[in-house]
């Protein structure tokens, strides 16, 4: 079995009812849903989101974990 490793990454998804010429505005305002979730890559995150939710996704950010604290 070939394991890859996975990564966090948060989508923005796209209402189906929503004019692309907002879209942008309401993403940067926080007013668009989003799904955090886990996959290889970005591309696989895109379909992932879109299995799961019906919506496409604007936007894909990897979402890394924050570094140590050094006491």
């Amino acid at each position: 079995m070939n394991m890859q490793a996975t990564h966090s990454y948060l989508a923005t998804l796209m209402p189906p009812d929503m004019a692309v010429e907002d879209a942008e505005a309401a993403a940067d305002a926080g007013a668009l849903p989003t799904l955090r979730l886990r996959a290889t890559d970005a591309v696989k995150a895109v379909n992932d989101a879109h299995a799961v939710t019906g919506m496409w996704a604007l936007r894909i950010e990897r979402i890394e974990p924050a570094p140590p604290v050094a006491a």
